[in-house]
């Protein structure tokens, strides 16, 4: 347990880390990763797909081994998973809560297929709705 302190004080040992393959989603998972490591969590990685497919699986899988072989990454527990839902923001809620998250990982901003959605509303509806506390990375 690198700093069992920080975790037992924060209570901080499962944190969720959604990721859409922007840019963004990769800063917020390195910034995820290192306070996973100074709080000794685990960290699931998240996915959301409005259809799942082969070209998905291969696509996600690469954003998920790519991060997993982040420096930052050492000696932390990843999961991941990807998940088949229409409203992205209620599936990551309903992730956290099935996965007992102590803490979302988020960026302010990613891709989203859905246009009119607007930019953020996806955090906005994960962290008015969340089980747990959401951090949100700019």
């Amino acid at each position: 347990m690198a700093n069992g302190k920080e975790s037992s004080v924060l209570g901080i040992k499962k944190v969720l880390v959604p990721i859409d393959g922007s840019q963004s989603s990769f800063k917020t998972a390195k910034y995820a990763l290192m306070l996973a490591k100074a709080v000794d969590a685990s960290i699931t990685l998240l996915h959301i797909t409005g259809e799942y497919s082969e070209d998905v699986r291969k696509r996600t899988e690469e954003w998920f081994n790519m991060i997993k072989n982040y420096p930052e990454a050492t000696g932390i527990n990843i999961n991941s998973k990807v998940v088949t839902a229409e409203s992205i923001g209620s599936a990551i809620v309903e992730t956290a809560s099935k996965e007992g998250a102590d803490l979302i990982v988020i960026s302010p901003k990613g891709i989203s297929k859905f246009a009119e959605v607007g930019l953020g509303s996806i955090t906005r509806a994960v962290t008015t709705n969340a089980p747990c506390s959401v951090l949100v990375v700019k």
